[in-house]
């Protein structure tokens, strides 16, 4: 007896629920799109759903989905359905809205008659997003039939973009001329750790690795004395000695050492003595402090905390006494030889370069040009090359407090297609630069952010850079139906 009338409820199911796909006797739907718009904060288009071929089954409904969806980021956004079907499917889709619509207001619910033209306009409305502007139109095609059952579906790609392809812009960017140098000085600061007998400050060339050391100092000094576009007008000599032993006595050490090196720089270079600055630093627990910091030491948290809260003797000797000397030891080996040094710094003048002396150093020693010069050498270069954008480079590196090369690095990022966030970040110490604002401008421009780019246009508007950039993003709002 069950069996029975299962067996005639499927077969009244299937008598109410035909299995023929819902457009057997006809076509699908056809599409056409206006370009989009911009309304308010809501990018908007008119869909015009062409049904002429559509020829639907009593209990069919049609269920049209359209969407936007960016393929190169895969973002969607669904907009609400469209429903269409003749007066049967249209009474059953009544009965069943509030679970079919879940809460979502249907574009369109529309009553085919099969055989005649018929034509539906909708309109599609988001909030905008800038990626919409790259984003395609799809369709989803559902076919349900009475007993909710799916009795096909399909897929229409109704147009590539939006907003169609958008215009190219060509955003034109100006670099900032840098003030030129009055008083090119430069001050270069190196280290020599020669080898001293205990307590004696004699420099021998030939005690432990002294005459490598010196051979460096010499290398150094030569190349700066011997530079005819240098003029040396002081030198000044730092000693430091490492924190054991007595304390006056590492004073007096450092600086008689640090005078050593003095009276071999004199003997050989026949240098003035007045030339010279001489300080001994004597114990250098800052230095010590660095290098501990920055290692990875056993006990390093010990010998921090003793550094740091204790003075003199004291500090001393709990350094020493600490987990039975073992960090003291470590110390002794690895860090104080480093802190015994000679700090010798050279302080110059340099001669003003013309563009073939500039080129000359931009590849070898571009610390002694000035920016303004580096400016020079990258102007003689065509725009967008290589070279250019090298010697661009190159400044920010040697320069890279100055909020003008900070700048023209940003405009040549710019240049190369960059959108990175830290441009904004490169561009804030110039912005009392009309070249700096333009750049900031084609940067929002380049992301889309069309009301600021716009603003900061409006600010720099006498630069004819500016004035051509407005006119180019205009084309681009054009293009995109903005």
């Amino acid at each position: 007896m069950m069996r029975n009338i299962i067996k005639n409820c499927l077969m009244a199911s299937l008598a109410l629920c035909p299995l023929l796909g819902f457009a057997a006797e006809g076509g699908g739907p056809r599409f056409k799109i206006q370009k989009g718009y911009l309304d308010g904060d809501s990018v908007k288009a008119k869909m015009t759903v062409v049904l002429d071929d559509v020829k639907l089954k009593e209990q069919t409904l049609l269920v049209l989905t359209p969407s936007l969806e960016a393929d190169n980021s895969g973002r969607v956004y669904e907009f609400p359905p469209i429903y269409i079907g003749r007066h049967n499917a249209l009474v059953q889709y009544k009965r069943q809205a509030k679970k079919l619509d879940r809460g979502v207001k249907p574009l369109a619910v529309v009553r085919r008659h099969n055989g005649k033209p018929q034509e539906v306009e909708v309109i599609l409305a988001a909030p905008y997003s800038t990626w919409m502007a790259d984003a395609a139109v799809k369709v989803d095609e559902r076919a349900r039939g009475c007993a909710g059952c799916d009795l096909g579906e399909d897929n229409y790609d109704v147009a590539q973009r939006l907003f169609g392809d958008p215009y190219t812009p060509q955003y034109q960017l100006a670099y900032i001329e840098p003030k030129v140098e009055m008083n090119k000085v430069r001050n270069e600061r190196f280290a020599a750790h020669f080898a001293f007998t205990v307590s004696n400050s004699t420099l021998m060339r030939s005690y432990r690795n002294n005459k490598v050391e010196l051979d460096r100092v010499d290398s150094i000094t030569n190349s700066i004395l011997m530079n005819k576009d240098l003029k040396v007008s002081d030198i000044s000599i730092d000693g430091y000695a490492s924190p054991e032993g007595n304390e006056k006595t590492n004073l007096d050490l450092s600086k008689n050492r640090a005078q050593a090196l003095v009276k071999y720089l004199v003997d050989k270079y026949k240098l003035p003595v007045n030339m010279f600055h001489v300080q001994g630093h004597g114990e250098d627990w800052n230095g010590l402090l660095q290098l501990v910091k920055n290692s990875e030491m056993e006990w390093k948290n010990d010998a921090l905390t003793i550094i740091n809260n204790y003075n003199g003797k004291m500090r001393k000797e709990k350094l020493v006494a600490v987990h039975e000397g073992l960090p003291y030891r470590f110390l002794l080996l690895n860090f104080y030889p480093l802190l015994r040094r000679t700090e010798y710094t050279l302080k110059y003048s340099v001669k003003d370069f013309n563009l073939e002396e500039a080129k000359a150093y931009m590849g070898t020693k571009p610390h002694l040009l000035s920016l303004n010069e580096m400016y020079m050498v990258a102007n003689s270069y065509p725009a967008g090359s290589k070279e250019r954008n090298e010697v661009f480079r190159t400044a920010a590196s040697i320069y890279p407090n100055d909020p003008v090369s900070m700048a023209n690095l940003a405009a040549m990022k710019i240049s190369e297609g960059s959108v990175d966030n830290s441009i904004e970040n490169l561009l804030k110490g110039a912005s009392t630069h009309p070249q700096a604002i333009n750049s900031l401008a084609v940067l929002y421009a380049k992301k889309g952010n069309w009301e600021k780019a716009k603003e900061l246009f409006k600010q720099v508007a006498d630069m004819p850079e500016a004035q051509n950039n407005m006119k180019e993003m205009q084309k681009v709002l054009e293009s995109i139906g903005l």
